[in-house]
């Protein structure tokens, strides 16, 4: 028996029988026949332990890209059958730009061979930002530093501010030092890279630069009321400090710390509101928190009692019991004249009519607190206690 040419599915066991008019068939012995594969494909090709993107078998030419920071790069195959070779490049040292390699499989049969051709292309020339910018909030007087990381070949920069060029500032890094509130604006930069006659850039980010205003070391209230009245409310005010990101109000008498019973925050100030204050004296403290570090503002109060009635002897008027916890009794007055009691901000609380000599009031309604009495042109300070 000839063979003329073999292919896999020709590998098996061979044998002939004979036979003849003369006597019993007569079987010759076995012969195994065992075809080498001619399979020089590769079912899978590796760059740094990562399968070439879009690789098939058949397909023979492959282009590969790697950042420029790296420069070795390990090439490994596998074959589609297990008696095929195939020698890799273990630690390829890669120049930038283009790296092309020829990959030999050798079938299991010794003579069929399949090349695939592979070019990794080191980026150099295509600069790459790694790090970009960030935004930033300083204060001023302080200095900050942007920084860039880019990767690439022959790399320039050019920094903006706005939509200005900044001259000189011509690496990955640009400082502001001494930070004026006209520093308070985008700042990007443009990276070029140049090799080999490829020319490419990339845009940074624009980061934003928030410059605020020093607090001052002091800080004043606007406005408080100095005395205080036993009783009444006590009303504070920040204002004109800008950039603050939180107010914390407290009020200390007697070791005592407690909150108010409002606090607002506008825009670039805060107020707050005490309710009912005990005789004596406290502290009540504004911290602020900004971007430049915390400040206090801290007012020491007095807290007393009214002096009750008025100094008003020409008409021989008085107000009594005073401070009440009910009733008071005004003298002298004429009869069906208005009396008004009103809080010390002014506001309306009761109106009455007044009797021919002695007109009573009862209070008793009224919460506790610093009131005022108008009557006959005067005004009286009136305690509910």
């Amino acid at each position: 028996m000839n063979v003329a040419s073999t292919s896999v599915t020709d590998y098996g066991i061979y044998y002939v029988i004979v036979s003849g008019d003369c006597g019993l068939p007569q079987t010759s012995n076995a012969v195994t026949v065992d075809i080498l594969s001619p399979d020089a494909t590769l079912q899978d090709l590796k760059v740094n332990g990562v399968t070439v993107p879009g690789f098939t078998p058949s397909v023979t030419e492959y282009t590969y890209s790697l950042s420029c920071n790296t420069d070795r790069a390990t090439i490994e195959g596998i074959t589609n059958h297990p008696g095929a070779s195939f020698t890799g490049l273990p630690n390829a040292a890669l120049v930038p730009g283009d790296n092309v390699y020829s990959l030999t499989v050798t079938a299991e049969n010794g003579f069929t061979t399949k090349t695939y051709k592979l070019n990794i292309i080191r980026e150099c020339y295509i600069p790459r930002i790694v790090k970009d910018l960030e935004d930033a909030i300083i204060c001023v007087n302080d200095s900050h530093t942007f920084e860039v990381g880019v990767e690439g070949e022959g790399l320039t920069y050019e920094w903006y501010y706005g939509n200005s060029r900044i001259l000189g500032a011509n690496t990955n890094r640009y400082t502001i030092a001494h930070a004026k509130s006209s520093d308070y604006e985008r700042y990007y930069v443009i990276v070029r890279s140049s090799y080999n006659g490829y020319r490419a850039s990339i845009y940074s980010r624009q980061a934003r630069l928030w410059v605020s205003e020093q607090l001052p070391e002091t800080l004043k209230f606007a406005t408080y009321p100095d005395p205080a009245f036993t009783g009444s409310t006590y009303h504070l005010k920040l204002a004109g400090y800008s950039d603050v990101t939180e107010y914390v109000w407290r009020y200390t008498n007697d070791d005592v710390t407690f909150s108010p019973e409002t606090g607002v925050v506008g825009e670039n100030e805060t107020w707050a509101t005490f309710g009912t204050l005990s005789e004596g004296a406290g502290t009540v403290t504004a911290t602020l928190t900004h971007p430049c570090g915390t400040r206090e503002a801290t007012q020491t109060i007095r807290v007393t009692y009214p002096t009750g009635v008025e100094d008003v002897t020409a008409n021989q008027v008085a107000i009594y019991p005073n401070p009440t916890t009910g009733e008071i009794r005004i003298s002298n007055t004429v009869a069906n004249q208005a009396v008004r009691i009103t809080d010390v901000t002014g506001s309306l609380k009761g109106s009455y009519r007044t009797q021919e000599g002695v007109t009573t009031i009862d209070l008793t309604g009224y919460p506790k607190g610093a009131y005022m009495a108008q009557y006959g042109g005067k005004t009286y300070k009136v305690i509910r206690k």
